[in-house]
């Protein structure tokens, strides 16, 4: 058993995934994920929850990985939907949105409004991708393995902290920095919903893979590992954690072509 977050992860290291948030767990929300991934998606981009800067700024704690601010992000979000932005600030406003389509951005800011931990995953669901902000002390929040359980596509800059990597254009989308994140703010508003959809299956792939505790009980009953690794999410990736390199020579092969014209 090893939690050592400050030597790469092992090729023999079985890494503990994380998960849906713990009240999910209990309220057994699982059993629901096929009837959220079903959902109609009636919304571009969702964001839910904490923005405040005096409470999510760069930890000094985690120093592996270097990404853009949560509140730094959610005000690039704003400024790019900016002429048609929805910002439910009460049960009335946020239920008017469920039943409305909104080809743009949502956010749930939770110092406006908050939403009953029994309607998040129904809200997650509204929404084809999900603005998975940075946790605080690190990277990876619960949030975004909600996302990808049901199918609403995350959008985050983090994709090599998973085990194995997330891959763009496969089971998530991906930027590195302010303007490649405002180049994808662009692109997705034009996106076809066939790529969409291949997207969103990757992702509900993904979680069933790699994620859902029934996949950890498989390879735990394996013996492809010498160790569990607790906190792979904090550690270095492993030299094997190959996607995190394709994905950067993609995003360095789609700069080049921007540059080109």
């Amino acid at each position: 058993l090893s939690s050592d977050t400050k030597r790469q992860l092992s090729d023999r290291d079985l890494p503990v995934p994380y998960t849906i948030h713990p009240d999910h767990i209990d309220a057994r929300e699982d059993l629901n994920f096929q009837g959220y991934r079903d959902t109609q998606r009636r919304w571009l981009v969702f964001f839910g929850g904490d923005r405040r800067a005096d409470a999510y700024h760069p930890s000094e704690q985690y120093t592996h990985f270097k990404s853009i601010p949560r509140p730094r992000l959610v005000q690039l979000a704003e400024e790019c939907f900016r002429s048609d932005l929805q910002l439910p600030d009460s049960e009335n406003a946020l239920n008017e949105l469920m039943v409305s389509d909104v080809d743009s951005l949502v956010i749930l800011d939770s110092a406006r409004y908050r939403v009953a931990p029994s309607r998040w995953l129904p809200v997650v669901s509204q929404a084809k991708f999900f603005l998975a902000a940075p946790g605080q002390t690190y990277p990876h929040s619960h949030n975004c393995i909600e996302s990808l359980a049901i199918g609403t596509i995350p959008i985050l800059e983090y994709n090599e902290r998973f085990q194995p990597a997330l891959e763009h254009g496969v089971n998530c989308l991906v930027y590195r920095g302010e303007q490649q994140f405002r180049q994808l703010m662009t692109e997705i508003q034009t996106m076809p919903e066939s790529r969409i959809q291949r997207m969103r299956q990757g992702a509900i792939a993904y979680y069933d893979e790699y994620l859902s505790p029934q996949s950890f009980v498989r390879r735990l009953s394996g013996d492809a590992f010498d160790r569990l690794h607790m906190y792979p999410y904090l550690a270095r990736p492993g030299i094997s954690n190959r996607h995190s390199r394709v994905n950067d020579r993609v995003t360095a092969a789609r700069n080049r072509a921007r540059a080109a014209g």
